[in-house]
């Protein structure tokens, strides 16, 4: 057995994958554990395989090598979405918006790496490199993993270890197997929808913002700051209070359950919107003579909100396709209109006719999120909180607030009441930044117009 070989082979199938994941991790904003065990696993199989059949060694460590590099990428990039099964064909609808000149660029790349590697391969002697020293650090890697943050460990350690491109792909085929479709039940708890109808009268201008990955800290302070723009600019006009709302599930369900007080699994089809609307306020706004609108800035046809919108009541939907001339601006998941220009469309179509219901579902605070900016980074304003990760989280969902002010203000209609609302929690893959929030609840924040202010237009 020759140390050379293994040398060569370790850092083929398991050192040149693991940075690609790394630093195509970092160009995609998508995270995870730094080390896939199927790639030492991979290892001791091209090895045995090339003992057995001397070519079959390197076909199966290029193949294998693909798969767990394309499946890691894949599920990093979009685990919310891929592991539900009625997203696949939305994902096509839409396949027009793709990036499709970035996507045939790594591709080609993809190619051109995989048959380098394959040359490499072929030159050297698979056979010879030892099994042992690998055996050895994937029982090393899967006994730390096992001490963290896992479903069976002792929670020793920050975050996983390792992952499991097999393993995860086999979830996520089982999901798609068993998966039961739309499912919707009354949401326990209070929603915007159940309060608004019980209200003996209901406010003539009304304004409801979803913000993507809004959460609920049990540090005060940090939740002061992304509310403090709200209270310090509209202090004058409105009065805000905080309260809590539960939740479950991801961005669909948070929408959902605001504005029809479902707790739902899937995502609806057409009759399933259909089936709903009596459920949803826009509809009951609707019917009361308001003009509903709902915005996002994102495709119609993420989620299937263009035909959804319409199922469950809104009069007029604005999509990034609506919005022509409007600024872009770039997520680390997304390209849409900024929330800005959505906020100001969206005062825009509320103050139509004599009463109006419009709906924003944010897109800027989509995760992951980066620093756009050097301010991101400063950590002042949330206290004893000095976290890289939530310092940038807390500045930036402070300027969606601090957009959202500035757009009211500007309005020549304001809203008689506001609600603002969270659809999850954050969704950090780092169990510390994902546990400094509430897993159940989210903020749902009220600004209500006051008297003094006058009666809105």
């Amino acid at each position: 057995m020759s140390w050379r070989q293994t040398a060569y082979l370790f850092g083929l199938l398991i050192v040149v994958p693991t940075v690609t994941l790394v630093v195509l991790g970092a160009r995609f904003g998508f995270m995870g554990p730094r080390l896939n065990l199927d790639l030492p696993l991979l290892y001791l199989a091209t090895v045995v395989a090339s003992r057995i059949v001397g070519g079959l060694g390197a076909v199966l460590g290029i193949v294998g090598t693909a798969f767990v590099v394309a499946i890691q990428l894949l599920l990093g990039i979009g685990l919310v979405y891929i592991d539900n099964v009625a997203l696949l064909g939305e994902y096509v609808e839409f396949a027009r918006y793709w990036p499709w000149g970035l996507i045939a660029f790594w591709l080609a790349a993809a190619l051109a790496a995989l048959t380098a590697l394959y040359a490499v391969l072929t030159r050297i002697n698979i056979s010879q490199a030892r099994l042992l020293p690998v055996v050895v650090l994937l029982l090393a890697v899967l006994g730390v993993d096992l001490l963290g943050r896992t479903a069976i460990g002792f929670e020793l350690i920050k975050t996983n270890a390792a992952t499991s491109s097999t393993v995860r792909f086999a979830k996520v085929a089982r999901a798609w197997a068993t998966n039961p479709g739309f499912v919707h039940a009354r949401h326990p708890g209070q929603s915007m929808a159940s309060v608004l109808m019980s209200q003996a009268v209901t406010p003539d201008r009304i304004l409801s913002v979803s913000v993507e990955a809004l959460g609920l800290s049990s540090n005060k302070v940090f939740n002061q700051a992304i509310v403090a723009p709200l209270e310090q600019r509209l202090a004058g006009e409105y009065s805000v209070t905080v309260s809590a709302h539960a939740f479950k599930g991801a961005t669909l369900a948070g929408e959902l359950r605001e504005l029809c007080g479902l707790r739902i699994s899937g995502t609806p089809t057409r009759s399933d919107s259909e089936a709903i609307r009596p459920e949803c306020l826009p509809a009951n706004l609707k019917a009361l003579g308001y003009q509903t609108t709902g915005l996002h800035g994102n495709s119609r046809y993420f989620y299937n909100r263009g035909e959804l919108y319409r199922a469950i009541g809104f009069d007029k939907s604005i999509f990034y396709e609506d919005l022509a001339g409007a600024k872009i601006c770039k997520t680390r998941s997304f390209s849409g209109t900024c929330d800005a220009d959505v906020f100001k469309a969206a005062l825009e179509a509320m103050a139509q006719g004599e009463k109006g219901f419009a709906h924003v579902m944010t897109l800027q605070t989509h995760f992951p999120l980066a620093a756009m900016r050097a301010e991101d980074h400063d950590c002042s304003k949330i206290g004893q909180v000095q976290d890289p990760n939530l310092c940038i989280y807390a500045n930036q969902f402070a300027d969606v607030m601090d957009e959202l002010a500035s757009s009211i203000l500007a309005a020549t209609t304001k809203p008689d009441v506001i609600y603002i609302y969270g659809d999850h929690a954050p969704p950090y893959v780092v169990a510390s930044d994902r546990m400094f929030f509430n897993r159940e609840s989210v903020p749902f924040i009220t600004l209500t117009r006051r008297a003094t202010a006058g009666v809105a237009k």
